[in-house]
């Protein structure tokens, strides 16, 4: 008798782990726009839609914080359909376009019967989502004031314009590096005035290196520039190292401290 709830504790367990693995994600249900799209409608609540990549560190860091706030998970659970769009995917790419989205993180949040209310264009605290969602709801509500259209019908959402635009200092630091298995340095490849253009630098890094490459957002006076960080690294001549690789291939940086 005793084996047998062992085993059984054991096979519990297991089928447990996956659900904590998955964390922050959890609260986002569903896997697809149009499945989100299509349950909110039907539930005559408000869309919310995250725009993230996993080599993004605001987006991470959004992850990891802004999402695991209590109260925005209780909003996501109970007032919104919520759903997570990765832009690597191919349907995520499809979306992004469709929405003009430009920058992330983006969240994009739609009243219940299909139209784009408010745009968020940059990583912001849990309390900070927390109060725009809920005003959002004062605002707006979470019933449509007219019947809902059907998924066929496509209420005219294929190009929408942003109603809002958030314009608050990031939220995220310059350092990438807080975890003691981070390393302390690592190879700036470039600061970039342009998104694209960073986007197109680290595609290139790819190509050549399997170093994660992650563009890190920084303001200042107004200014908005991205910076192209290639791997972290526990001494700078291991960073050194990676750099004599990469510039084999053309590719130039410097090896920097970690701040």
């Amino acid at each position: 008798m005793q084996k047998l709830l062992r085993i059984l504790f054991i096979f519990i367990l297991s089928h447990q782990v996956p659900m904590f693995a998955q964390g922050v994600k959890q609260h986002f249900e569903y896997e697809s726009f149009e499945q989100a799209r299509a349950a909110s409608m039907r539930a005559e609540k408000p869309l919310m839609a995250f725009f993230t990549a996993e080599w993004v560190m605001p987006c991470q860091w959004m992850e990891m914080h802004t999402f695991t706030e209590l109260r925005v998970q209780e909003l996501l659970q109970n007032a919104y359909t919520g759903v997570r769009i990765d832009i690597d995917g191919v349907s995520g790419k499809a979306i992004k376009k469709r929405f003009g989205v430009t920058k992330l993180p983006t969240i994009l949040i739609f009243d219940a019967r299909g139209t784009l209310k408010k745009t968020i264009e940059e990583s912001v605290s849990g309390t900070v989502l927390a109060d725009e969602l809920e005003d959002f709801l004062s605002a707006y509500g979470t019933s449509p004031a007219a019947p809902v259209a059907t998924i066929e019908e496509d209420p005219g959402i294929a190009l929408p314009v942003p109603i809002l635009e958030i314009s608050r200092p990031a939220i995220i630091p310059e350092a990438i590096g807080t975890s003691p298995e981070v390393g302390n340095y690592t190879i700036q490849i470039g600061v970039y005035a342009d998104y694209d253009n960073a986007l197109n630098v680290r595609q290139r890094v790819n190509e050549f290196s399997d170093l994660k490459v992650s563009i890190v957002e920084h303001r200042q006076n107004g200014l908005v520039t991205y910076k192209v960080l290639a791997g972290s690294f526990a001494d700078p001549d291991l960073a050194q190292q990676q750099l004599l690789e990469l510039r084999n291939h053309n590719i130039y940086g410097l090896v920097k401290p970690i701040p």
